[in-house]
């Protein structure tokens, strides 16, 4: 509750900013153009030491401040705070027992003309999370290296110390700031080892390190495990090395610069929930991973932390610089309110990824969290793991399931558990979608790209695949796109062009629909492009055939959700032809293929982040998350269709029959004039009871009518007699297959 009005006062203290700032020029005569100049840089922006949170929070203050005595054309600026103990003239934080508002006022002069301009920050209390961050309790630590030794302030001088080895580098103190520098760029060591006091509850680590530009550097925790490892790599991204699984050895979570606003600083802050035994991290305030497990661990070991080492790695003969080191004790246990809050916030809605069929079933994976929106942990269990597991992964059955999972929110005596009945559809007898036949392949990216993915243009970004995603990350709005080559593969290992009927399947979310350009594009063996599928920045859904673009819709059209859409891509190799669906729903069907007259096998898919174009708004900074890719042999695409039809059961006992009435007929991009249209009733054991057959004009708008009766029988089903004698069953069994 407290974290709602946090909230909610925030807008108000933006509006009061801006009309304080108004006030200040009202009446005033137009101000000399080198102190307007002064006035105008200064901005909140530019205050700032760690980057504003996004959204609606930019006002919230959690950091110190640097504020200048002297403008950039050379005005006086002095500073005066309207609460001191919390936010003083010099810029220097002490988060209070309650949330505070403070206002800070520039005083500008210049050429002996005065102005004001004011800033009104939030500064929550030292009990008040934001963005998940750990509350502060007892300070254990601190270190302002104001001396000439890197000292920490502790309770215990034995323990409480900073072990440096200076092998590689040095180690000096130089304004209020560790510095290590690298002397010889070899594997000697260059670090800082800051020991912790002995503590055996919830605690925290948290310290700000900036490096030159393009100079690595590495965090560890260590104790009865190595609990984390950073690395910050001289191009700007990080990698965080974890376990999502209690016992075993970690993997990786990379995270680009352009995630956390700095390629040079980064506040960083560490928290051990030792109850649970786990770590969360955050960078630059911002949340990187939550309530995992230690990288390397002893299963059976009870988790004990002893320090934290920061290494200046060999890169370049460069240094990194370590300030405001401090360590404390928080408390990650939730309160019964926060329990309550996360259960009621628990949504059934929210789990889906792609949005459930009419009837309510699904067909695709869920998105089950494992902490709430105020951070409370959740466990989740299914009484169906083989059809729905505990990690959201839905298997669809032979037949229309129903699976019940439970949610346990908290821990300890706060918890409380919350049940979902979700049903999980029958695949290939149900739905008006592609028809899976065989799996080809189906990759969840588990922290490995297979040998078949080719990762092309590193220098426009970053290609990861890690913790079932892939991601795409552009960094600049060149005309370099980082793009993965996806080649057609059974084992991950071995080329296998695709034939016949064939789907690739995948989900795609974009960190913003209004920027980010999505472009996938399936390709012919020496033939070039077979067809190009986009996903534009404005939300068209868009195709290319070679001669002219169709809009399929617009991203809303298909029920988006969390910036995420369900691509399902059907290419007839015969026909050379492709359908789409999207988010299972159909986008378009039987459209011509590219380059078709060329011949040549189908090899694989690209995934794009950008157009390559050269146009900022279609190469926009941002990132690609790529999930769910299955390649699938299926059936083929819907030849025949009616815009009205109905197969339906009327009549009772022996008057009983069963119909069917069409009108509207579509056909095939390459129709025959005629064909045979069977409606065959079978009894349970598959024999035929009886039939009626028509001969139809595809080419006509006739209506279609087709009755039998149905004693005995079990079934009716729609056939089409094609003119080479063969007999096929449409495809979609919604709509031409009815139990009797």
């Amino acid at each position: 509750m407290e974290k709602t009005v946090f909230q909610k006062v925030i807008g108000i203290l933006v509006i009061i900013s801006m009309l304080m700032s108004i006030a200040a020029f009202a009446g005033e005569e137009v101000l000399d153009e080198t102190l307007a100049a002064d006035v105008e840089a200064l901005t909140m922006e530019s205050l700032l030491t760690i980057p504003a949170l996004p959204g609606d929070t930019e006002n919230i203050l959690m950091d110190d401040l640097v504020l200048p005595t002297t403008g950039a054309g050379g005005s006086v600026i002095t500073w005066t705070s309207s609460n001191e103990t919390v936010l003083s003239s010099e810029g220097r934080l002490n988060r209070p027992e309650i949330d505070e508002s403070v206002t800070l006022t520039a005083k500008l002069e210049y050429n002996g003309e005065a102005t004001e301009k004011q800033f009104v920050f939030m500064v929550p209390s030292t009990s008040t999370r934001i963005n998940g961050m750990p509350i502060i309790k007892d300070v254990l630590q601190k270190a302002d290296f104001s001396g000439e030794n890197p000292l920490i302030t502790g309770a215990d001088p034995e323990q409480d110390k900073i072990y440096t080895n200076t092998k590689g580098g040095t180690a000096t103190v130089e304004d209020g700031k560790l510095c290590l520098t690298r002397t010889i760029n070899g594997a000697e060591e260059n670090s800082a080892y800051f020991a912790y006091p002995s503590t055996s509850g919830d605690f925290v680590t948290e310290f700000v390190i900036t490096r030159d530009i393009a100079q690595a550097a590495r965090i560890n925790m260590w104790g009865s495990a190595q609990h984390i490892q950073l690395e910050w790599y001289a191009a700007g991204e990080m990698a965080i090395y974890v376990s999502d699984t209690e016992g075993t050895e970690g993997t990786v979570y990379t995270i680009p610069y352009i995630s956390y606003d700095s390629q040079t600083r980064a506040k960083i802050t560490l928290a051990v929930n030792a109850s649970r035994g786990t770590i969360s991290m955050w960078i630059n305030n911002r949340l990187v991973v939550y309530d995992k497990y230690p990288y390397k661990f002893k299963s059976g070991t009870a988790m004990t932390s002893t320090g934290t080492t920061v290494y200046n790695i060999k890169s370049s003969l460069s240094s990194i610089y370590i300030e405001d080191y401090q360590m404390y004790t928080t408390n990650f246990a939730p309160d019964a309110d926060t329990v309550n809050a996360d259960y009621d916030a628990l949504l059934q809605d929210d789990l889906y990824v792609i949005p459930p069929f009419a009837d309510g079933s699904i067909i695709d994976n869920l998105k089950l969290p494992t902490y709430g929106e105020n951070y409370s942990p959740i466990k989740w269990s299914s009484n169906k793991p083989d059809v729905i597991a505990a990690d959201g992964t839905v298997t669809p059955c032979n037949e229309p399931t129903t699976v019940r999972l439970t949610a346990v929110i908290g821990t300890g005596e706060n918890t409380r558990s919350k049940e979902f009945d979700i049903t999980v559809a029958e695949r290939n007898s149900q739905l008006d979608i592609p028809q899976l036949i065989s799996m080809k392949n189906s990759n969840q990216f588990k922290n490995s790209i297979p040998k078949t993915v080719l990762l092309l243009n590193y220098n426009a970004g970053w290609t990861v695949a890690e913790h079932g995603e892939l991601k795409l990350t552009k960094k600049d709005t060149s005309t370099n796109v980082p793009n993965a080559y996806y080649l057609y593969s059974t084992d991950n290992q071995t080329l296998s062009p695709a034939h016949g009927t064939f789907v690739t399947e995948f989900t795609v979310k974009k960190e913003d629909v209004t920027t980010t350009f999505f472009k996938a594009e399936i390709w012919h063996a020496g033939s070039g492009s077979a067809c190009t599928l986009e996903w534009q920045y404005g939300g068209r859904i868009s195709g290319y055939d070679g001669s002219e673009w169709t809009t399929f819709g617009w991203e809303n059209d298909f029920g988006m959700k969390d910036n995420t859409l369900k691509f399902s891509l059907l290419i007839n190799e015969e026909r050379q032809t492709y359908s789409l669906w999207v988010n299972n729903q159909i986008a378009v069907r039987n459209k011509s293929l590219r380059n078709k007259t060329n011949g040549g096998n189908i090899n694989g898919i690209t995934f794009y982040n950008g157009m390559g174009n050269g146009q900022a708004a279609q190469n926009a900074v941002g990132t690609i998350t790529i999930t769910d890719y299955k390649y699938y042999e299926s059936m083929q695409d819907n030849d025949y269709d009616w815009t009205d039809d109905k197969l339906m059961v009327t009549g009772e006992d022996e008057n009983k029959q069963v119909t069917y009435t069409a009108k509207g007929l579509y056909f095939g991009t390459e129709p025959q004039s005629t064909a045979m249209v069977i409606l065959a009733v079978k009894d349970d054991k598959g024999f035929l009871v009886s039939a009626d057959v028509k001969q139809y004009d595809f080419s006509s708008e006739a209506e279609l009518q087709l009755s039998c009766d149905v004693i005995n029988a079990s079934e009716a089903m729609i056939y089409i007699w094609m003119p080479d004698g063969s007999i096929r069953p449409l495809v979609n069994p919604v709509k031409y297959k009815i139990s009797i």
